[in-house]
């Protein structure tokens, strides 16, 4: 049996900074909404137990990218980007239906952002000094917390909060970083001098290309990779486009003729990317983060940014679970759920993971 929420206050506080930040960033609302008990009569059932259920309840209702935590011991915190009052109250309504008939003991709670409030701790002060009733809540609807919901029916559970902040960790993970690409240097130069040498014996052409991806924060770098297509595979993009087989912004078609013979292989075994290794090096990327990818921030919607939120790595979730075969929208969902739950442990078995998906050519691009 999950326990009910215990994740620390400091924590909580950090990605709430975080997706306030977010919201202010791209000029889109986000609510508070904090529900705590506010009795216990005989017929409710003990206090642990029915704590349990609310957390359970709360999952329940929430998107992938909502985020509930603890206030404290039986107040409880639901961060809803994307969503005005009118849509926070429509997220009550669910929590409200999956505790029937023991929700009429719940005090709730709500505050909008840009509408009222432009800091975090204003927000979670001013939701709970207006703490009341469902009822009262209810009779209350289209006041000045009122405006069109956008809030979308629930997909899957949220992963749990599980982001640590701090500069210890950074700095770990970046000595980490260094070291292992510093080991493995003398390995990885014979390697890639073998593969460029095969590189330039199948197809005319530089050996290392330069793609220009996304960071953390969205800012720009230039990704290193073997070359795996012919020179004109720009140019003859948009010849091809009707036989794009993912929803746009994606680009990827079986065989795709642009793709050199050595090349199908590299991609079948990753070793395409084994420069990244120096993006690494040079503090652009990190061995394991989300995978950085051709999709412009343009394209992305208010959630996915969630993902530019952390340094890009040589290592992600999609890489094991399922390689190119899914959409970006999937793929975000993958990266923000690695992100929450990321931990010294989670990375080493996503190293491991991956390595094996490689090793067996599992979902080979």
């Amino acid at each position: 049996m999950r326990r009910p929420w215990t994740d620390p206050q400091p924590d909580l506080d950090a990605v709430a900074a975080i997706e306030l930040a977010r919201a202010r960033r791209h000029r889109r609302p986000m609510t508070v909404v904090t529900i705590s008990v506010r009795e216990r009569p005989r017929r409710l059932p003990p206090r642990g137990t029915y704590l349990r259920r609310l957390v359970g309840a709360l999952r329940h209702a929430s998107r992938d990218i909502d985020h509930v935590g603890a206030l404290t011991g039986s107040r409880m915190v639901a961060l809803l980007p994307e969503t005005s009052g009118e849509g926070a109250l429509d997220f009550v309504r669910r929590v409200r239906g999956l505790l029937d008939p023991q929700a009429e003991q719940l005090a709730v709670g709500l505050a909008s952002f840009p509408d009222e409030e432009v800091t975090w701790f204003g927000l979670k002060t001013l939701a709970m000094r207006r703490e009341q009733g469902l009822d009262e809540l209810f009779s209350d609807e289209g006041g000045e917390n009122g405006g069109p919901s956008e809030r979308e029916e629930p997909a899957t559970r949220p992963p749990e909060l599980g982001r640590r902040s701090g500069v210890s960790s950074a700095v770990l993970r970046r000595v980490v970083d260094v070291l292992a690409v510093l080991v493995v240097a003398p390995v990885v130069l014979a390697l890639v001098a073998l593969l460029a040498a095969a590189i330039k014996l199948d197809s005319a052409g530089p050996v290392v290309i330069t793609h220009e991806r996304l960071g953390r924060g969205g800012r720009r770098f230039r990704l290193l990779k073997l070359r795996t297509m012919v020179c004109d595979a720009s140019e003859r993009k948009a010849a091809l486009a009707h036989l794009n087989e993912l929803p746009w912004p994606d680009f990827k078609i079986a065989n795709d003729p642009r793709v050199t013979r050595v090349g199908r292989w590299l991609r079948k075994t990753s070793l395409d990317e084994v420069p990244q290794l120096w993006n690494v090096l040079r503090g652009e990327m990190t061995l394991v983060g989300p995978r950085p990818c051709s999709i412009g921030l343009d394209a992305y919607e208010l959630w996915q940014t969630e993902r530019l939120e952390d340094t890009p790595g040589l290592f992600g979730r999609w890489q094991c679970d399922a390689r190119a075969a899914v959409s970006f929208e999937d793929r975000c969902r993958m990266d923000i759920s690695q992100l929450r739950s990321r931990s010294l442990r989670s990375s080493a078995v996503l190293t491991g993971r991956t390595i094996w998906a490689v090793l067996t050519a599992r979902h080979g691009t």
